[in-house]
């Protein structure tokens, strides 16, 4: 008779999971882009510290940091262009499609990160790394 066995996971299989306040700040880094609403420069600085404070402690987190950051200076680099093609008109239609998107994106990382996996966003800079 022979039993199935499942093996342990290693360290290292179980670092790749995050636990449940990983999975908070995960979201909590994704959700900050809505800061940005009420606080303009809180959609960069909220997830900046948190990523800095608890990037030694979590590779999701590091990596979901650094995807928000990414996130976050993409989207003033191609506001400041589109702004600049406000002159030419076609920026307003650009500066709708960014914002829209940005708030889709957001909450699809949220969701992502609540199930502890992670986002990768479309079309950012990734500076990074």
């Amino acid at each position: 008779m022979t039993e199935n066995h499942q093996p342990a996971a290693t360290p290292v299989q179980a670092q790749l999971v995050p636990d449940d306040h990983e999975k908070q700040l995960g979201l909590l880094l994704h959700l900050s882009f809505f800061a940005g609403f009420i606080v303009p420069i809180a959609s960069i600085l909220v997830p900046l510290i948190i990523w800095l404070l608890k990037r030694d402690n979590s590779k999701f987190i590091d990596d979901t940091g650094k995807e928000v950051l990414n996130f976050q200076i993409s989207l003033f680099i191609y506001s400041i262009i589109a702004g600049v093609l406000c002159l030419l008109l076609i920026g307003f239609l650009l500066l709708f499609i960014i914002f829209i998107a940005a708030i889709v994106c957001a909450i699809q990382g949220a969701i992502k990160a609540n199930q502890g996996e992670t986002y990768r966003y479309p079309y950012i800079l990734r500076l990074l790394k």
